[in-house]
């Protein structure tokens, strides 16, 4: 009977020890698992850094600038004032020397590069012979409106016009005595001028025209081309 019992003894601790090694390998099958688990979340770790860094890489890129519209030719009004010379020519070379020449402008340019301008001019008149006995200044006033072509609209802007205006040109006669003597001539005029305009800042620049005028009628011996060079101001 005590072999029996030992025997029944030996064999149930066998059995624990069993039971014991199977628990020891669900513990560490249970650490495993939790192995894998730890993997998954470094996984998940790494993808969301991944995430960040693309997100703070596309924040970091410029903004791209966005190209500017041109708004293309627009109209607007000039303003210009200058001096040079006037040269006359046909008859009116015969009697009359070169001078001084000044004036100025006003014009008008429509999107399209047709416009007005309004021209005004002064010059005194130098005889090429004083008569005897007397003195003669003239002075001469020319005015007109006509259309005008723009071509260009930045650094150079090249301009024509044509068409009809008034001459006035005033005579005193001094003689020797003391006495003078007025004479006025007016009529109209026939008159074309181009130019350019050197549009150095937005605001304005340099101009450079000539034109020719040729009176009709009563002034028609007045003939004479003009050339001058100003300031331009674009309002």
């Amino acid at each position: 009977m005590r072999r029996l019992a030992l025997a029944v003894f030996f064999a149930s601790f066998g059995s624990l020890g069993s039971l014991g090694s199977l628990g020891s390998v669900g513990s560490l099958g249970s650490l495993g698992s939790l192995g894998s688990l730890g993997s998954v979340g470094s996984v998940g770790s790494l993808g969301s850094l991944g995430s960040l860094g693309m997100a703070a890489a596309r924040a970091a890129e410029p903004t791209p600038t966005p190209t500017p519209i041109d708004p293309g030719p627009t109209s607007g009004f000039d303003v210009e004032f200058g001096g040079g010379a006037l040269v006359p020519s046909g008859p009116m070379a015969n009697v009359t020397s070169a001078g001084l020449d000044v004036g100025g402008r006003l014009g008008w340019s429509s999107r399209f590069g047709l416009g007005l301008v309004l021209a005004v001019d002064y010059a005194p008149l130098r005889q090429k012979v004083q008569p005897e006995g007397e003195t003669i200044d003239g002075h001469l006033f020319a005015g007109s409106l006509e259309p005008r072509f723009t071509l260009g609209k930045s650094f150079v802007r090249a301009w024509l016009s044509a068409g009809a205006g008034v001459l006035i040109e005033r005579t005193e006669v001094h003689e020797t005595g003391g006495a003078s003597t007025v004479t006025v001539d007016s009529g109209i005029t026939l008159s074309g001028q181009g130019g350019l305009d050197f549009l150095f800042f937005d605001s304005g620049g340099l101009s450079l025209s000539g034109g020719y005028t040729r009176g009709l009628a009563a002034v028609e011996k007045y003939q004479y081309l003009a050339f001058t060079a100003g300031l331009l101001f674009m309002l």
